[in-house]
């Protein structure tokens, strides 16, 4: 993408292009990531947002502390990620099941509580179809 762009901002384009367009990717994925556990952490408590309050502004500074401290203190940024991805594996069955608990308390759905039949063939289901879709998209079909 920079070498069309060089003749005009000359030898840096190449610089310019990979410096900015990392800092934006970064930045635009930073802060969704430093907001979510605020927010879902005052969903689950009260069902609003206080962005001034001080359990939000020391749970964002948290996060970003972590994710600050790690290139301070020179990890290799591939091996970061490539630890979040199997981070992300453990956990995420961790909120599935976090989410049928919750669908099954009586004092959180009210009238909308779900079975835990309806839940676990929901579950197998969606499994079912997920795996279709990757055996799918690989071309084992």
């Amino acid at each position: 993408m920079a070498a069309p762009v060089e003749p005009v901002a000359g030898k840096f384009a190449v610089f310019i292009f990979f410096f900015f367009g990392t800092f934006r990717a970064g930045l635009s994925s930073v802060f969704p990531c430093m907001l979510i556990a605020p927010i879902h952490l005052a969903d689950y408590q009260s069902g609003e947002l206080d962005t001034i309050s001080k359990q939000f502004r020391i749970g964002t500074f948290m996060v970003a502390l972590v994710a600050l401290l790690e290139p301070i203190l020179g990890s290799n940024p591939t091996q970061l990620q490539i630890l979040s991805q199997v981070f992300i594996a453990f956990v995420l069955p961790l909120v599935v099941l976090g989410i049928i608990i919750m669908i099954r308390k009586k004092d959180v759905m009210n009238d909308h509580v779900t079975e835990i039949r309806c839940s676990a063939r929901a579950l197998w289901s969606d499994v079912l179809l997920l795996s279709h879709l990757l055996q799918w998209s690989r071309g084992d079909h």
